[in-house]
């Protein structure tokens, strides 16, 4: 998991859960589930599960040209899906430097977001965003037991 990434996670699970929140370490299982086709199309699931049903996991694109971080409501299934096209290495870690920088400045300050927020936030800083409701449950909420 990208540095930027686990700091921000760490702290979003501060800023919507509370100081009692604990965090779980990453455990990269979902390769191993049955994958439903939009799953099956990512691999490298990392991710963690904090307070309030919310878990955070970036994938990456089986083919290479795309990674996407979520953030996801497991027990209503509501989530908030950040993609960014590959380009180039160099350009890849910048660009998503450039949506998660302002993304964790929004999860850490004291006042509460969205995930409507936080997708106008990722698409302002150039990524694709959406917020969607999934018809089934994720491989990763699957793994956290909802």
């Amino acid at each position: 998991m990208h540095r930027l990434a686990q700091s921000m996670l760490a702290l979003a699970a501060l800023a919507v859960a509370g100081p009692a929140a604990a965090l779980t370490p990453p455990l990269p299982r979902c390769e191993l589930r049955s994958l439903s086709s939009e799953e099956a199309a990512f691999s490298g699931y990392d991710y963690v599960m904090f307070g309030d049903g919310f878990a955070y996991y970036e994938r990456r694109a089986l083919d290479g040209t795309r990674w996407e971080y979520i953030l996801e409501h497991c027990p209503t299934r509501d989530r908030l899906t950040v993609g960014i096209d590959w380009q180039g290495a160099g350009e890849d870690q910048q660009r998503i430097n450039d949506v998660t920088g302002p993304l964790h400045e929004a999860i850490t300050s004291d006042r509460r977001y969205t995930l409507q927020d936080l997708r106008d936030i990722a698409r302002a800083a150039g990524a694709e965003a959406s917020v969607d409701r999934t018809q089934g449950t994720s491989c990763v909420c699957a793994d956290m037991g909802y």
